[in-house]
């Protein structure tokens, strides 16, 4: 069943790429529409790339590790959201720190990472509130691994001002296929999991109820 729905989905987005491409072509005099066809492209080889990775789930996934600029990946993330901010009463609030080195990582993994923890805030908020997004060193604690130079790392918050987190619901928001969406998956924040780990990195919430959640996510800086 997994392979044929696979198969269904693989078929419309290769057309919906390939007019992307065209469309990109006739575009190359507008920077704008330039800038969201390559968007579109991009994110319809995330979508190929993860429909590929949920059909064996049991193989590590082959990361495609380089040096990344974490703010231009959040940047870029944000525009995907565009739209839901200015169709809501939603506020961005950016807190980056200029001075941060660039990070180890793979592109499409953690645009997926923080896709789904932005996505995540804002159903939280249901339409209205504060997005909340900060960047800074870490610089009391590094990893050290036998042969190889110590590892600093930096962390990203994402925080929302919506109900909050059960205390209870707490211990298990990263389990696959729990959820307290009516309509969700449970497979949002076990994915972002997953992908942190596989990055060698921590990914932890805090919260309470009534005062909004916040998920703090740490990167290895590139060496």
């Amino acid at each position: 069943v997994a392979a044929g729905l696979a198969h269904e989905i693989k078929n419309p987005l290769g057309g919906i790429r390939g007019a992307a491409q065209l469309l990109r072509r006739e575009a190359d005099r507008i920077p704008a529409i330039a800038q969201y066809t390559d968007i579109m492209i991009r994110e319809v080889d995330r979508v190929n790339l993860l429909i590929e990775q949920l059909l064996d789930l049991s193989r590590p996934a082959k990361l495609n590790l380089v040096s990344l600029n974490i703010h231009e990946l959040l940047d870029d993330v944000l525009l995907l959201e565009k739209q839901a901010v200015q169709e809501h009463q939603i506020v961005v609030k950016k807190n980056y720190d200029p001075s941060l080195p660039p990070i180890r990582g793979d592109r499409a993994q953690l645009t997926q990472l923080f896709l789904n923890l932005i996505k995540n805030a804002f159903q939280a908020m249901d339409g209205q509130g504060c997005l909340a997004i900060a960047t800074r060193m870490e610089t009391d604690f590094h990893i050290r691994e036998p042969g190889r130079k110590r590892g600093n790392f930096i962390w990203v918050d994402v925080g929302d001002d919506g109900p909050g987190i059960k205390d209870e619901d707490l211990p298990h928001i990263f389990s696959p296929f729990f959820t307290t969406k009516n309509n969700g998956t449970g497979l949002g924040l076990a994915i972002c999991y997953r992908i942190i780990k596989e990055h060698g990195g921590l990914i932890r919430v805090e919260s309470s109820v009534g005062k909004g959640a916040r998920f703090k996510v740490s990167l290895l800086v590139a060496e």
